[in-house]
């Protein structure tokens, strides 16, 4: 099974959605009277994060704002389950709270889609900025090509030299062995 490369600007972006909507999760029951999420509901608070930041981070079409604003929502639904699981309750159950607090969540997932979309398009435009401005990678300048003989028909120069200078006196060949 062929592997896909996660480009670093999906990470960066699955950090965001994920952390956010843990913090956004929290803020919001923290606003409505039931307190900050201890215990198990800040572990829960936490994979649920880490869930919704690594499948934004790993969808094929996850830099899009629809597909980020549903990533988010999806996560407030969901930590709101949790956490009323666990047992936070609100501080006032009343139609106007709960009005009150639909509409925080909704602008706090449209903001928050928001920056985490301009975020990814300004890193993709500062990489290809910084990209740009690179040298680019030098090769050295290749030597000219001298040709080797391997082999002529006249002696070589050092050779002629060699025979010239050398004289033909010395001991007898019988004074040696």
């Amino acid at each position: 099974m062929p592997t896909r490369r996660i480009p670093p600007t999906a990470l960066l972006r699955g950090w965001a959605v994920g952390v956010s909507t843990a913090i956004l999760t929290a803020a919001a029951h923290a606003a409505a009277g039931g307190g900050l999420p201890s215990g198990v509901g800040s572990v829960q608070l936490a994979l649920l994060g880490l869930t919704i930041g690594v499948t934004t981070a790993t969808l094929r079409h996850g830099d899009r704002f629809v597909v980020l604003a549903v990533a988010l929502a999806t996560g407030q639904v969901v930590g709101h389950v949790l956490l009323g699981a666990v047992g936070h309750q609100h501080g006032a159950a009343d139609a106007t709270s709960g009005a009150v607090m639909l509409v925080a969540h909704v602008a706090a997932v449209l903001a928050i889609t928001a920056l985490v979309a301009v975020g990814e398009v300004s890193c993709r435009a500062v990489s290809r900025a910084l990209g740009a401005t690179r040298p680019l990678p030098s090769s050295p300048i290749p030597a000219p090509h001298a040709g080797v003989v391997r082999r002529c028909d006249h002696p070589m120069r050092s050779s002629l030299l060699l025979a010239a200078s050398s004289s033909y006196r010395g001991p007898p060949v019988s004074a040696v062995r």
